[in-house]
Formats: structure tokens, C-alpha cells, sequence
């Protein structure tokens, strides 16, 4: 949860500094200042994100590897999202910023606080995503709070749900029936017990291993 918060502290530290640099800039200053820093601040706000990402890959994954099918799937769904958020972001201002440049030659005449300065349009597409982005991280944020709170077993320990993974075929379905989510969860199930099983296997000749040198000496 931690991973979580953090990259809702950035999303609202990033949207606060762009803010207040793009309002309180000095007048006497050059005008196009704040859309550079503004820049700056997303794309290390996109480096953090990446990182960001794959340390919540990481304790995803371990949920799948304790069991926690269900809870991996919804976490894996929303946490993955804020990376893919910020990397069209920085598109987006990438191309609004080519765009200006390449009608207007010189960009410091059109950056002003008016409604379709460059600048103006580049703060309003950070905002726009840092509330995208403020909403799916409460809402991933509320989900592992849950989690958390109810403290359930593995999903795999329980043998009515390992039944309801296993004990459905695939093939005529009355219309409606989600066979995708049928298939999705069969696959997950099967994930966990392959990487169960290899992890046994490790052990095992881990232990063959010491038995054999027990035996030598």
C-alpha cells in the first residue's frame, strides 16, 4: 500500500509545483520557462512511475505466488494503469508542444496565460491526469486496505473455490455466461500450481544436495 500512496503524493506534488510555477512565474521572467520546467517535472514524474511500476510487479506477484488469485487479478488490473496514464500524458504533451512549434517558429510570443496558449493546454492535460490518476490510486488504495483488513486465507486453500476454477468445462454456454473470466481464472490456478511445483522441485534437490555431501563427509 505504501507503493500506492507514494504515487499519489507525486501525482498531487507534481500537479501542485506545476500550478504554482505556471501562476506565480515573474512577469519580467522568460514566459516559456514554466512550460519547460513544467516538461521536466512530467517526464521525472514518468521515470519515478516506471520504477514505481515494477516494484508493485513485484509484490503482485507475490500475492500470486501465496495464493491470492483473486486479489492479484484486481490489484495487477488497477496498479498497472498509472503507467500507462502518465506515458500517454507525456505523449499527448509531447504532440501539443510540436504542434505549436511548428505553427508558431518561435514559441516565447505564445506563451501566455491565454486559454490556447501552449502553456495553458499543457498544464490543463497534467491536471486532467492527476485526476485520473488521483481517482484509480484511492480506488487501488481502498482495495488493498480491504485486503488487508480481511486478512483471508489463500485463494487456493479454499476447495470451493479450487472446485469452481475446475469443475466448469468450456464449451456450450447459455449467452451471458462470461467464459473469459472462466478461462482467466482456470489459467491463474494452474500458473500457481507450475510455479508451486517448481519451487518444490528446488527444494527437493536442494536437499538431495545436502544429502549427498551429508553422506560423503
Amino acid at each position: 500500500s505504501w507503493v500506492g500512496a507514494l504515487l499519489l503524493f507525486l501525482v498531487i506534488l507534481q500537479e501542485l509545483v506545476g500550478v504554482i510555477t505556471v501562476l506565480f512565474w515573474p512577469a519580467q521572467a522568460r514566459h516559456c520557462e514554466p512550460l519547460f520546467l513544467l516538461l521536466y517535472s512530467h517526464a521525472c514524474l514518468w521515470f519515478l512511475v516506471l520504477f514505481l511500476d515494477h516494484v508493485l510487479k513485484w509484490h503482485h506477484n507475490k500475492l500470486r505466488l501465496e495464493g491470492y488469485l483473486s486479489a492479484y487479478e484486481q490489484m495487477t488490473k488497477y496498479g498497472s494503469l498509472p503507467f500507462y496514464i502518465v506515458s500517454l500524458g507525456i505523449t499527448v504533451m509531447l504532440v501539443i508542444i510540436t504542434v505549436y512549434h511548428q505553427v508558431h517558429i518561435v514559441l516565447e510570443p505564445v506563451c501566455t496565460l491565454t486559454l490556447l496558449s501552449p502553456l495553458v493546454v499543457a498544464l490543463g492535460t497534467t491536471s486532467l491526469e492527476s485526476v485520473l490518476l488521483s481517482y484509480i490510486l484511492i480506488l487501488y488504495l481502498v482495495k488493498v486496505h480491504k485486503f488487508n483488513a480481511v486478512r483471508a486465507p489463500p485463494d487456493v486453500n479454499s476447495f470451493d473455490t479450487w472446485d469452481a476454477f475446475t469443475s466448469q468445462e468450456v464449451g456450450y454456454r447459455e449467452r451471458g455466461e462470461d467464459v473469459q473470466e472462466l478461462l482467466q481464472k482456470q489459467a491463474d490456478s494452474i500458473r500457481y500450481y507450475k510455479d508451486a511445483i517448481e519451487v518444490l522441485q528446488r527444494k527437493v534437490m536442494g536437499l538431495t544436495a545436502q544429502l549427498r555431501g551429508d553422506s560423503i563427509n
